[in-house]
Formats: C-alpha cells, structure tokens, sequence
C-alpha cells in the first residue's frame, strides 16, 4: 500500500471509535425496552470498524514487507478496533 494510502489510514482510523461513541450515547437515551430497539444502530459502527480493521491489516502487511510496522499504525489499529473488540466483549460476557 502506498504511503498515501496509510497516512489516510493512519488519519481517519478514529471514524469508528466516534460514530460508536455517538450511537452509544444515543442508544442510552432510551430506557428499557427502548435501548433494546435501538441497539441495532450500534452495528453501524462495529461494520466500519471491520472494515478499518481489515484496511489497517493490509496496511500493516505492507509495512511488515519493507521495514517493520511502524507504531504509529499499531495506535491506529487498536483505535479503530475497539468497537469490534466492544462486540466480542459483550458477546463472551453475556453468553
């Protein structure tokens, strides 16, 4: 991948964690059955979180090839993974 294609990575890599944080909040404007209907909004973000994940996996695997992944892309990397980490942790603690 090119530089420019991990440097808009790198930039835009917080979109995920944003928008999950924004539908958090307004899932939790509801109470009881409410947050229950709105739930699914929180999917929106935990998809475009994947698919960072996998943009950031090619990304890294090109680093990797020409002098090791840099750090700045592991930062990102966990930063837009942490709604599909948010999903699997609700999923194991609810199961």
């Amino acid at each position: 991948m090119s530089g420019r294609g991990r440097a808009v990575f790198v930039r835009t890599s917080w979109f995920p964690l944003a928008t999950f944080l924004a539908a958090r909040l307004y899932v939790g404007g509801f109470e009881g059955w409410g947050q229950w209907a709105a739930a699914p909004v929180l999917l929106g973000p935990v998809f475009l979180s994947g698919a960072f994940l996998l943009a950031g996996a090619f990304v890294a695997r090109a680093e990797h090839g020409e002098r090791g992944v840099r750090g700045s892309t592991w930062s990102a990397l966990a930063l837009a993974s942490t709604p599909c980490l948010w999903l699997v942790w609700r999923l194991l603690a609810t199961a």
